[in-house]
């Protein structure tokens, strides 16, 4: 008989995902605001509208240009999904996807993806949780 998943570890695969389509969805966000800014619009504007999106904003004096950076959080949104629904499909194999995807989250401050730095201490908490540990070391708990 297998060993039953872990509560913790379905939250921790939707976290992830959650965390990945946030990127996703303010990055396409931010894109459009860049073209409509480039097509039509002024750097103030731009500078304004990316001030959610990218914690440098407020610091840099070429700050509209910050939007751009700020597209690394869609690869890392992805990754994001992949690995959060490989711990809801096969979360006996879930180990390595879990590290690739908090690892991902850590990455994620150097675009300005607050929301995933937060995510990966969350995730990194809860895969300690010695249940979770457990579980993904192939121990089962009498």
């Amino acid at each position: 008989m297998a060993a039953p998943v872990p509560q913790k570890l379905q939250v921790i695969a939707g976290i992830q995902i959650v965390s990945g389509i946030a990127n996703i969805v303010i990055m396409s966000g931010t894109v459009t605001t860049i073209l409509f800014t480039i097509l039509g619009g002024g750097g103030s504007v731009i500078a304004g509208c990316t001030a959610w999106f990218c914690p440098l904003t407020a610091f840099l004096p070429c700050a509209g240009f910050c939007g751009f950076a700020g597209l690394g959080l869609m690869p890392i949104g992805l990754v994001e999904i992949i690995c959060g629904a490989i711990t809801l499909v096969q979360p006996e194999n879930a180990r390595t996807a879990l590290r690739i995807g908090m690892y991902t989250e850590f990455a994620s401050i150097l675009f300005g993806g607050v929301t995933s730095f937060v995510a990966g201490f969350v995730v990194r908490a809860m895969t300690a949780d010695p249940e979770v540990a457990g579980f993904l070391e192939g121990e089962v708990a009498p």
